[in-house]
């Protein structure tokens, strides 16, 4: 079974949202790859085999359908629940996507376009696209290049070989550009490009044909045609075949934006922000007069470090808060983690009330605040993307269950040193998350490091990251009330 489809087997009861985006889609789509492949020629037809765009087209079109999908396995329907496999339930949404793309060319319009009659000649089915005055095909100028280096390397003994490379040589360089007008060849019938005409007359360029003469004598002939989809490049184009609805242009973003839409953004963001600055406020209120004094202060100070972050970052924390969907390239909910721990240290020493009387709080590793487990170190190496990965030792084993949810997060870097020189590169971090480091430009990606890091147990509901779970909720809940009038639905039916 492939890791990602095991990790999601496991995992299935503790993954957010959040995690569809960050990590489990991306690799959906790396481990789907040669299945995206062989459904793109399914989805375009002939089209889909050999174009590297149909591939594309098509893998991004499967992102937003495998997220869609494990939404409704996951968090709707809860299908693992009862054992049902993610991986046919995956496979069987990306083949409906497959027949819809297919259902959907199908019905736009077919027109006639150019194939190359040297590909035709060779039952192959190239079109040719616009090279100045002339006609390109693809096919045979790659083919070109390697019968010419095919010649080159032939020995003098090689004789019939050297007769049958010449003759596809003549053949794919009449056609690896070429005229448009053209003749009928006397003798094959098939067509010969005027672009074949020379001083001496004009030479049928097909290897079974040896006609030559003059083209005064010769019929005109139409360059051969294949229907085809219409390739629609026009931004006012439908988006929906029945020509209805929004066109792609409405899909972009102009740069331009109209004085009016513009006023509406800035009141919209205006209210949000409002919004999220007032209830975040009346819930610390609420917490400072209701709450016991054992979780008093960790839960003031997860309050502190959303309220800093809407400030630092108010984009981010409205699309975050309000909208629900990461915007950051790196997780916000890690960024709150890290000014949450922050305040912590500021904070020290203090004291909180338990059961057992007052204790004193002097370090982050305290048991009595449930912040990290201890300081982890791994070797890594830094990766072309210029981020570091998690390679943590330590795992984190629990639940009823006792599931191993992998390695433990990184909750706070302390250094990251050079191997080869035991240089501290602390200063290069320029962000991370619970699950890599991100460098800066400066080093090389290859560069062996040690990380050390205070670590976590990587699981949502367990430790410090409860308070960040369910403060968010509260936050969430509030303000979609706040908003709409009306209570949030719960995301599991």
């Amino acid at each position: 079974m492939s890791n990602i489809i095991k990790q999601i087997n496991d995992l299935a009861s503790l993954l957010s949202e959040q995690d569809l985006d960050e990590w489990i889609v991306p690799k959906l789509i790396e481990h789907y790859t040669p299945k995206l492949n062989s459904l793109a020629a399914k989805a375009y037809g002939s089209a889909g085999e050999c174009s590297q765009l149909a591939r594309m087209a098509f893998k991004e079109r499967s992102k937003s359908e495998l997220r869609a999908a494990l939404y409704t396995f996951i968090f709707k329907a809860e299908h693992w629940r009862t054992g049902r496999d993610v991986n046919t339930y995956l496979l069987k949404s990306l083949s409906r996507l497959a027949d819809r793309i297919k259902w959907d060319s199908d019905s736009v319009k077919k027109v006639n376009a150019l194939v190359c009659p040297g590909c035709k000649f060779l039952k192959k089915r190239e079109f040719v696209i616009a090279f100045g005055d002339m006609w390109k095909c693809q096919e045979c100028s790659g083919e070109l290049e390697r019968a010419q280096e095919d010649i080159k390397k032939l020995k003098n003994t090689d004789l019939d070989f050297a007769v049958m490379l010449e003759g596809r040589l003549r053949l794919f360089r009449s056609f690896a550009t070429h005229s448009r007008r053209g003749y009928r060849c006397p003798d094959c019938g098939r067509f010969i490009p005027e672009s074949c005409n020379g001083e001496h007359g004009i030479c049928c360029p097909y290897i079974n044909c040896m006609f030559s003469g003059s083209i005064e004598d010769m019929e005109r002939m139409a360059h051969p045609v294949g229907l085809t989809r219409r390739l629609e490049l026009s931004l006012q184009t439908p988006i929906d075949n029945d020509q209805k609805g929004p066109e792609i242009q409405d899909t972009f973003m102009s740069d331009d934006i109209d004085p009016d839409i513009h006023i509406e953004m800035n009141e919209m963001m205006h209210i949000e922000l409002s919004t999220l600055q007032q209830v975040i406020a009346e819930q610390l209120k609420a917490v400072k007069r209701t709450n016991s004094p054992g979780t008093m202060l960790q839960k003031c100070l997860m309050y502190e470090a959303y309220s800093n972050m809407l400030i630092e970052y108010p984009e981010d924390m409205v699309s975050y808060l309000v909208h629900q969907k990461q915007t950051a390239e790196y997780p916000i909910q890690s960024r709150i983690f890290q000014e949450y721990v922050r305040l912590i240290q500021d904070a020290l020493p203090y004291t909180i009330e338990k059961s057992d009387g007052p204790h004193e709080v002097v370090s982050l590793l305290d048991p009595n605040i449930s912040l990290f487990e201890g300081v982890s170190m791994f070797n890594a190496v830094v990766r072309s993307d210029n981020t570091i990965p998690n390679n943590t030792t330590e795992t984190y084993t629990g639940g009823r269950k006792f599931k191993c949810y992998g390695p433990c997060f990184i909750g706070l870097v302390i250094d990251v040193v050079d191997r080869r020189n035991d240089k501290s590169l602390r200063e290069h971090v320029q962000d991370y998350s619970f699950v890599q480091v991100k460098m800066s430009q400066e080093i090389d990606p290859g560069t062996p490091v040690t990380v050390r890091h205070y670590r976590m147990p990587s699981h949502y509901e367990m430790g410090s990251l409860t308070y960040l779970q369910r403060i968010r909720k509260r936050i969430v809940d509030k303000v979609y009330f706040k908003m709409h009038g009306m209570k949030r639905e719960p995301r599991c039916a």
